[in-house]
C-alpha cells in the first residue's frame, strides 16, 4: 500500500495571519507523509507488516510489526519496533520506539486483559 498525505489549507482565522499570535503555527501546503506498507503472513501464523518512508514533515525511517494470535483468539503476542531519523540538521537524535504486548481474552465473558511494555527510544 502507498500512503501519501498532502495538507492543503483552504482558509485560516485572523489569529493565524502573518504577524499575529499563531502566525508561525499556520499550516502550509505540503506533502508531509509518504509511506510504503507491506503486510504478509509468515510461518506459524505470524502476521508481519513493514512500513518505510517519511512520517511527518521531519522524520524518515521505518516500522516493523509482528503479531501472533492463537487459533481460538485466547492469546495474542505483538512486537513493534521503529527507527526514525530527524531530517533537521539541528537535531542529531534518532527515535527508536519499541512496543511489546500480550493479550489474554476470555471469550465466555467477552473480556480481554492486555499488558504492554514501551521503550520510547529517544536518543
Amino acid at each position: 500500500m502507498v500512503d501519501v498525505r498532502h495538507m492543503l489549507p483552504i482558509s485560516h482565522s485572523d489569529d493565524y495571519a502573518d504577524g499575529e499570535r499563531f502566525g508561525n503555527s499556520r499550516h502550509t501546503s505540503t506533502v508531509d507523509r509518504i509511506m510504503l506498507h507491506q503486510g504478509m503472513t509468515l510461518p506459524a501464523g505470524v502476521m508481519a507488516q513493514l512500513s518505510v518512508g517519511q512520517i511527518g514533515t521531519n522524520y524518515q525511517g521505518g516500522t516493523s510489526e509482528f503479531r501472533w494470535q492463537s487459533q481460538q483468539g485466547t492469546h495474542k503476542v505483538g512486537f513493534e519496533a521503529s527507527y526514525y531519523r530527524d531530517k533537521r540538521s539541528e537535531f542529531d537524535g534518532n527515535i527508536t520506539p519499541v512496543l511489546g504486548s500480550y493479550r489474554y481474552y476470555l471469550s465466555q465473558y467477552d473480556w480481554a486483559l492486555e499488558a504492554m511494555q514501551v521503550n520510547t527510544g529517544r536518543g
